[in-house]
């Protein structure tokens, strides 16, 4: 299953994860989605999230879901939320940056939640990856390679992922994922591996992601 809360043709989405092989595919034009909850104007983290349980529990068989959640797109300037995180500090960017703060808490408590239910509330074993592909916009105009370089989270109810790497291309992010969990890979993710981070070499436009939590 594919999940992403936004518009299907946006970036002619729903050719390419059709062509990439998936089964089930769901958008925001989708049924159902009238029911969404929104944060800042986009399907919010948490709705997105129980998306994925809903699947989970609908489903005796094994399930592949790659989620691209939405809630944190820009623009931050001027947010409006319950509980919003306020900088006592006159800086540049205040506004935005308190609105990228305040999204990001929201963030977090949704991938708690995800992770108390894959802990507690289902026997499958589960492998959970997430990571971004840059940083929020304009908060890194002086530095526009720092701002592709983000952390990663891996997450596993069934094995210790200890052996993941600190730092590594986007492209080897599920092959070490995989490795770490001892899940068969297939020889191209061998393949990548054995690179071992070399793939900038081959001018690949790849964000970096770096940092993980067990």
């Amino acid at each position: 299953t594919f999940i992403h809360p936004f518009n299907q043709y946006g970036w002619n989405r729903f050719n390419v994860y059709k062509n990439f092989g998936y089964d089930n595919m769901i958008f925001r034009e989708y049924q159902g989605m009238q029911d969404a909850d929104y944060v800042h104007g986009y399907v919010s983290d948490q709705y997105t999230y129980d998306l994925i349980k809903n699947i989970i529990e609908e489903n005796e068989n094994p399930q592949f879901i790659k989620a691209v959640t939405i809630q944190n797109h820009g623009d931050y300037f001027g947010i409006e939320l319950e509980d919003e995180i306020k900088i006592e500090e006159d800086i540049e960017n205040k506004e935005n940056i308190e609105g990228v703060l305040t999204l990001h808490e929201l963030s977090s408590k949704a991938i708690a939640d995800l992770v108390k239910y894959l802990e507690n509330e289902t026997d499958e074993e589960t492998l959970l990856v997430i990571y971004g592909d840059h940083h929020p916009g304009g908060l890194y105009k002086n530095d526009k390679k720092e701002a592709s370089i983000t952390p990663y989270l891996v997450y596993s109810n069934f094995c210790n992922l200890n052996d993941m790497p600190e730092h590594m291309d986007l492209s080897l992010l599920y092959p070490n994922a995989k490795a770490a969990a001892g899940i068969s890979m297939t020889a191209y993710e061998k393949y990548l591996i054995s690179l071992d981070g070399k793939t900038t070499d081959l001018n690949f436009n790849l964000a970096k992601i770096k940092g993980y939590i067990n």
